[in-house]
């Protein structure tokens, strides 16, 4: 660390001092100081995680100015413990279990021993916090790569968020973030449906044809499967969405009637002649927000899709000089009823975090689901006091309440939309989900299988 300070230094005082001794003698001093520092540094715990990165780059900065402001602010709160966050524009790989060739993918790597390098942390040896989606938690807790926390209190987490993380009896992780599916609309009847079947005729009775009346994308391994299980569970809302792939043999058997659902839902996304819903257009990487700019602008009657569209919308509308004030938000309906389910990303730990790991860790995870710093990431402080919100849902309770989120109609809406929701299942799903696809693709009519 200080031959690095050695070098700034070097490179600032060389434009004044390059033909003075005085630059011999001040980089002696600099030097000495320096090493010192490095001395005190050396004291300290180093604590290195990565944080979940699929969420609104609301600064248009690829996150530097959050990454800056999470390091630096906990660092001057705890002075005692170096924290290395991993820079989140280079943490897209926290669903990756295998890599391409078969070998273990970024997550694996990043929670053990193997040296894994970042422009920011080059040469280090993996992270002892990674912020994952609980969808995989008995991947990795089958791979041996994690410990469970020990003291760490749950009194402050959404009960979904709470049983996503609890598997086998024990707590793996510590959930920062809940995710669910909503269908935003300017036409009440539309919000106000309780069933696949009532919002199809909200649509056929009071939304002219002049264009698209739903919008949103169906399409995906993750995002298909996990629109099943949210069907399904709308349908069966006390059964077990552990059953919800059928036999427990290892085959996968959907329901009829829940895929008969998601197919006369999807086919109300068709305006002419195309289908952007199971056609591509909206599973799209290079544009991801389309569907969420297309309504913003008023494009189409409604839109479904994560809470965090609504900060494509609101940007979109305001871009446009679009009002967003008559629009409105339901968990929406895609089966016989509805039931809310929500995924959550949940920091774990690493297994060989000894004693003094998993003191920097739980300070570090109650740091950053504390009111302040909840605030301040969801409300975007990080891209200015007049930014839009991320519209990202925290799975701890005070954040709703205690923060301005409790001012923000759509934070409100949202909190009373998710209040009695479930959990989506931790276990089994990445081993069905490419399967379950398959068969969802196959009943929607959508692209072919791959």
């Amino acid at each position: 660390m200080w031959v690095n300070q050695v070098k700034r230094a070097k490179s600032c005082l060389w434009k004044h001092f390059s033909r003075s001794p005085v630059y011999v003698f001040a980089l002696v001093i600099i030097a000495i100081s320096a090493s010192c520092d490095s001395d005190d540094a050396e004291e300290k715990t180093v604590l290195r995680v990565i944080t979940y990165p699929w969420i609104p780059d609301a600064a248009d900065d690829q996150f530097a100015s959050l990454d800056a402001f999470i390091e630096e602010d906990f660092e001057s709160n705890f002075p005692d413990i170096d924290l290395q966050l991993r820079p989140i524009s280079q943490s897209f790989g926290v669903y990756e279990l295998e890599a391409d060739n078969g070998s273990a993918g970024s997550i694996v790597r990043w929670l053990t021993n193997e040296v894994v390098s970042s422009d920011e942390h080059e040469g280090e040896q993996g992270y002892h916090l990674v912020e994952i989606d609980t969808l995989i938690l008995d991947e990795l807790l089958n791979r041996d790569l994690l410990r469970p926390w020990q003291d760490v209190s749950t009194s402050d987490w959404h009960q979904a968020g709470e049983d996503a993380v609890t598997l086998n009896g024990k707590v793996y992780g510590v959930p920062r973030l809940i995710c669910g599916h909503f269908l935003f609309s300017r036409h009440q009847e539309l919000t106000s449906a309780g069933t696949v079947d009532e919002l199809i005729t909200a649509i056929n009775d009071s939304l002219p044809t002049d264009k698209r009346a739903i919008s949103g994308n169906w399409l995906g391994s993750w995002n298909s499967t996990a629109l099943y299980l949210d069907a399904w569970q709308d349908t069966y809302p006390q059964a077990d969405i552990n059953t919800a792939f059928g036999s427990t043999s290892g085959a996968v058997d959907l329901d009829d009637n829940v895929l008969a659902k998601l197919e006369k839902i999807s086919a109300l996304c068709q305006f002419d002649g195309a289908n952007h819903c199971v056609d591509g257009t909206y599973d799209n990487w290079e544009d991801p927000h389309r569907a969420a700019r297309e309504f913003g602008k008023g494009e189409t009657y409604s839109m479904f899709g994560y809470s965090e569209r609504l900060h494509y919308i609101a940007r979109e509308a305001k871009k446009q000089s679009v009002q967003i004030d008559d629009v409105q938000l339901s968990s929406i309906p895609l089966g016989d009823g509805v039931m809310p389910i929500l995924f959550a990303d949940a920091f774990v730990m690493r297994k060989d975090c000894d004693s003094t790991c998993q003191a920097a860790a739980e300070t570090f995870v109650s740091y950053f689901n504390s009111p302040r710093v909840q605030e301040y990431v969801l409300m975007s402080r990080d891209a200015g006091e007049d930014s839009i919100p991320r519209y990202l849902l925290p799975a701890t309770r005070s954040a709703f309440t205690e923060t301005e989120l409790a001012k923000d109609r759509f934070y409100v809406e949202l909190n009373k939309q998710i209040r009695d929701a479930k959990s989506y299942p931790n276990q089994n799903f990445y081993k069905v989900k490419d399967e379950a696809k398959c068969q969802i693709y196959t009943s929607l009519k959508a692209q072919p299988c791959e």
